[in-house]
C-alpha cells in the first residue's frame, strides 16, 4: 500500500517535531535542520540494509515536518492566548 506509506512518513514527522513546536518553538530553528536532515539519512541508509530509499518517502517526512510545526505552533498561539492575556 504505498499511499499508505507516505501517511505514515508524514505522521511520524508531525508526531516527531509537534512536541517542540508547543513546548519549544525557540529552539525549532535547531529542530527543523536536525529532523530535515534525520529524514534524509533514513533514506540514504536504507539501500545498504535490504530497503528502498525513495524521495517521495523524504517528500513526505518534509511534509509532516511543516504539519508538524504549523499545527504545534498553532497552538502553542491558542494556549499563550488563554494564559497570558
Amino acid at each position: 500500500m504505498p499511499r499508505t506509506d507516505k501517511a505514515y512518513h508524514l505522521i511520524g514527522f508531525a508526531v516527531l517535531v509537534f512536541p517542540a513546536a508547543v513546548l519549544f518553538p525557540r529552539l525549532l530553528w535547531w529542530v527543523l535542520p536536525g529532523a530535515v536532515l534525520f529524514g534524509g539519512a533514513i533514506e540514504l541508509i536504507q539501500p545498504r540494509v535490504g530497503r528502498s530509499g525513495e524521495f517521495s518517502d523524504f517528500i513526505a517526512d518534509a511534509s509532516g515536518i511543516a504539519v508538524g510545526v504549523l499545527v504545534g505552533l498553532g497552538l502553542y498561539s491558542f494556549l499563550k492566548s488563554l494564559f497570558i492575556s
